[in-house]
């Protein structure tokens, strides 16, 4: 596994304080888990997400599901007076299903790259109906910029950047003509 969790009893309106080894960011999520996110598959970035003047987190890591396949899980912390505050998490596809369905695209990961504005900015691969591999992703915005609705913890898109299509004999990509 690429992570691992221990049960906390902790009570859920707790600060957060992630603890940095030499391995990895140890954070103990209220009520929830304790999350060791390690280095070598685990990323995180810092910026103000709700336009509250703090440093905000969230740290993706790749995870094993059930079916034996990686999903790349974004946990999101809001600054607080004391620390951090655990809000919630969700999967780098989930966030772009509407997209999928938009542009009648099988399946889409997103790429966090940075947090500025109040904005989660990133990249998102999209996998059309065509590619055989569950891993080919033959489709890409290369800027895609999403808002946090505190109060319904959900990320709605402001921003989308073209579709753009992998010419299979190039390997470049280009803009999709509808």
């Amino acid at each position: 596994r690429d992570w691992t969790s221990d049960v906390c009893s902790s009570d859920l309106n707790e600060k957060i304080t992630p603890i940095e080894t030499a391995d990895g960011i140890k954070i103990g999520i209220p009520g929830v888990a304790t999350y060791t996110f390690r280095k070598d598959n685990s990323k995180y970035v810092k910026g103000d997400l709700n336009n509250d003047k703090k440093t905000d987190l969230v740290i993706w890591a790749d995870m094993t599901e059930a079916q034996g396949y990686e999903n790349k899980k974004y946990f999101l912390f809001l600054q607080g007076k004391d620390g951090y505050q655990y809000v919630g998490e969700f999967k780098a596809d989930e966030l772009v299903r509407d997209n999928c369905r938009k542009d009648d695209l099988d399946r889409g990961i997103f790429n966090l790259d940075s947090i500025s504005g109040g904005l989660l900015i990133g990249n998102t691969d999209y996998k059309g109906n065509h590619e055989s591999s569950y891993l080919n992703f033959s489709y890409r915005c290369a800027t895609e910029k999403y808002k946090l609705d505190l109060a319904t913890k959900e990320f709605k898109i402001v921003y989308q950047s073209d579709l753009l299509k992998k010419n299979d004999k190039t390997g470049l990509y280009e803009k999709v003509v509808k």
